[in-house]
């Protein structure tokens, strides 16, 4: 009983963060692109008709539920499901109770919370099983491209058919309901916030993909996904993250080495 009072004290003190974080900037992407993008689902509208929405039409549908909420609390509850679902991901990557402290205070995390983007479903789906994970991963191809070539050359390598297929199916049903990054990465390449090492980074990211599919070992795949997208904005560097979760004190080095390149950005 003790552990779920606990639980619950937590889940409503991250409510009230996510809610009250809004005066300081908070839920940027979530107001102004993911709650318009869950409403448009529910007026009936294509959730592309929403400034900003460039993701697989499901980032929408998941969004749905949350959009049903009054505008605060929506917020709210969407920022501790994300607190929350990062820390699943972490700890389903190998993290210890000392990385997972590092991996949930580092400015990757603390960024994409604030945002209220849709990053820790998407970290989620790379710890899921191939079949079930690419869903979610497709969410957002600049974190998870890595992992996606992995689950395509596995999938093949040890006839995995399902993942595979779901691969396949994937990508095709996200480009046919009007998933079309050729259209708008150009333009997305120019903005402030943008802080890819695409080109420079595709050799590095093939590199680590390569290296996991020949050692059999999906780790460096998880991310590879950083180094290959065109557009990145610094807090979907997460996935890079995900290397260090495995060692604690690496953990926390790299989470005080991310702060720095923060505090020499601002």
């Amino acid at each position: 009983m003790r552990k779920i009072f606990l639980s619950c004290v937590l889940v409503c003190l991250l409510v009230f963060i996510g809610v009250y974080s809004v005066p300081f900037g908070g839920g940027i992407d979530w107001y102004d692109v993911f709650r318009p993008a869950g409403e448009a689902i529910l007026q009936g509208r294509s959730p592309y008709a929403v400034d900003g929405f460039y993701n697989p039409f499901w980032g929408a549908l998941i969004a749905v539920p949350f959009a049903m909420l009054p505008e605060p609390l929506g917020r709210g509850v969407w920022f501790a499901v994300s607190f929350l679902l990062y820390a699943v991901a972490a700890v389903r990557f190998g993290a210890r109770r000392g990385a997972l402290a590092a991996f949930m205070v580092s400015p990757v995390v603390v960024q994409g919370l604030h945002n209220g983007n849709v990053d820790a479903l998407v970290l989620l789906g790379m710890g899921l099983p191939g079949a079930a994970g690419v869903w979610l991963a497709m969410l957002k191809p600049q974190i998870s491209a890595g992992m996606l070539l992995w689950w395509g050359f596995d999938g093949v390598r040890k006839r995995d058919f399902g993942t595979v297929c779901a691969l396949v199916a994937c990508v095709a049903l996200a480009v046919v309901t009007g998933w079309h990054p050729w259209e708008w990465v150009a333009a997305l390449e120019v903005t402030r916030w943008n802080v890819s090492l695409f080109p420079a980074g595709v050799p590095v990211g093939l590199g680590m993909v390569t290296t996991a599919v020949c050692r059999d070992d999906v780790q460096a795949a998880r991310a590879a996904g950083g180094w290959l997208s065109p557009y990145m904005t610094f807090h979907s560097w997460v996935g890079a993250m995900t290397m260090a979760l495995n060692d604690t004190r690496v953990a926390i080095a790299v989470c005080a080495g991310l702060w720095f390149v923060v505090w020499m950005w601002i």
